[in-house]
C-alpha cells in the first residue's frame, strides 16, 4: 500500500519537497528534503510503476499464507501461478529469453512512452534501456525466489 500511495502522490510529494527544500533554514532539514526531491526523477517514477504491481501480488500471497486456516492445496496452487505469472513476463512458451516484449506492465509502458516524448534524445532511449534492463533482473530474481519455495 505505500508504494501505491507513493506512485498516487507523486506530484503532490515532488512539490512538498520541492517546498520544503525551498522554505527551511535548517541545513539538515533542507538537506533531506533537497535528497528526497531529487529522487523524485523519472527513473523513480517508472520504477514505482514497474514494482507496485508486483509487490502487490507478493502482499496478496503472503496474505494468504498467514491465514490461520489455509488450504495447503490452494497456497500451491496460488505460488505456482504466480510463479508462471513471473515466468511469463521474462520467458515465451518455448522458455527462451523474450528479447523485445518483456511484459513490465501497461502503466511501466504508458509512463516510459510519455518520458521518451518529452525526451527525445540518445540519453533518455539509453537511460530507458537501463531501467528495463535492471528490472528484467530484478524479475529474474523474484522467479528464482519463488520457484526455490514451491515444494
Amino acid at each position: 500500500m505505500v508504494m501505491f500511495n507513493i506512485l498516487m502522490n507523486w506530484e503532490e510529494l515532488k512539490a512538498y519537497f520541492t517546498s520544503t527544500e525551498l522554505a527551511q533554514s535548517q541545513f539538515d532539514t533542507k538537506f533531506r528534503a533537497r535528497l528526497l526531491k531529487e529522487m523524485s526523477d523519472n527513473k523513480h517514477y517508472l520504477f514505482f510503476e514497474f514494482a507496485t504491481p508486483v509487490v502487490q501480488e507478493f502482499e496478496r500471497l503472503n496474505s494468504l499464507f498467514q491465514q490461520t486456516k489455509a488450504d495447503t492445496h490452494e497456497l500451491y496452487q496460488q505460488i505456482f501461478l504466480h510463479q508462471k505469472s513471473l515466468l511469463n513476463r521474462r520467458y515465451d512458451a518455448k522458455r527462451q529469453k523474450k528479447k523485445n516484449r518483456v511484459d513490465f506492465g501497461a502503466k511501466f509502458v504508458t509512463a516510459s512512452n510519455k518520458f521518451l516524448q518529452q525526451n527525445n534524445n540518445a540519453e533518455a532511449h539509453l537511460e530507458i534501456k537501463n531501467v528495463k534492463e535492471r528490472y528484467m533482473s530484478m524479475l529474474e530474481e523474484a522467479h528464482s525466489q519463488v520457484t526455490c519455495r514451491l515444494p
